[in-house]
């Protein structure tokens, strides 16, 4: 704003700005203050992808801070909050690692009528062999798939399995254009057998083999063109010049240009 308090741009008419944009994902800045974090929650609940940064050193400090001053928001809206990202810094060997892989849940605590929001860790680094291992099983992700599948766990670890399959067999295949791993994809939903039993017997897919083939065929084509095109110029130079027309010769023409006053003129 000016001096006067005027004409200042808030967050949130960035935030209605962008959406005039049709965005897929919103960035929102640092949150340090409860605006910032009001304004965060607003895109979370527009059904946009959101990001935001919280200085927190744990997934347990992130909702402390969240829910404490200055920021203190109700804690019943952390429920919007699917993951919790927490970066670590080691400065002593200069490298960034993911500490915490955490989600939000909520549960009824004894003689209270709120819900208690708590981190749920899903992976942890463990700075002894520098390795991120998995921590516990994620509790938010089945919920939501049943409710909107219907399927049952086991189920679900069943789908889980033979996409992990898929993708293993994507890798191991080597197919890693952008459009043949959609169609893939495609053809798993239309006609999931089909990538099934080709997952199953090692093979790559009939489909994308044959468009292969006929992309090879087209190359083929393509060169014995340019052989034959080759070999018609080849021919075409080596044929003997013809002779020049019989009969009487054409009298040389007079120099013109700018080099035509060298001529010499009335037998001078």
């Amino acid at each position: 704003p000016n001096p006067e308090g005027k004409g200042g741009v808030s967050m949130l008419d960035l935030l209605v700005n962008s959406l005039r944009m049709r965005p897929d994902r919103i960035i929102v800045g640092e949150v340090r203050r409860q605006r910032e974090a009001e304004v965060m929650f607003e895109a979370m609940h527009t059904g946009h992808s959101v990001y935001t940064t919280v200085h927190a050193n744990t997934a347990a400090e992130t909702i402390r801070r969240l829910t404490n001053p200055p920021i203190e928001i109700p804690s019943t809206m952390l429920d919007s909050v699917h993951l919790n990202v927490v970066m670590f810094r080691n400065r002593r060997l200069g490298t960034r690692r993911m500490l915490q892989l955490a989600e939000f849940i909520s549960e009824k605590a004894g003689g209270e009528n709120e819900d208690t929001i708590k981190p749920n860790i899903l992976f942890r680094w463990k700075p002894v062999g520098d390795i991120i291992s998995k921590y516990s099983e994620s509790l938010r992700l089945f919920d939501e798939l049943n409710l909107h599948t219907g399927l049952s766990p086991a189920e679900l670890n069943r789908e889980l399995k033979l996409k992990k399959a898929i993708l293993d067999w994507i890798v191991k295949f080597g197919i890693r254009k952008i459009n043949d791993v959609g169609k893939v994809m495609a053809m798993y939903y239309m006609e999931p057998q089909e990538v099934i039993q080709a997952v199953l017997d090692g093979k790559r897919p009939g489909f994308l083999a044959a468009e292969e083939k006929a992309a090879g065929e087209k190359i083929e084509a393509t060169e014995v063109q340019k052989l034959e095109e080759a070999v018609a110029a080849r021919q075409a130079a080596t044929q003997p010049v013809p002779a020049p027309a019989t009969g009487t010769p054409k009298p040389p023409t007079e120099a013109k240009g700018f080099l035509g006053f060298l001529k010499p003129r009335g037998g001078q």
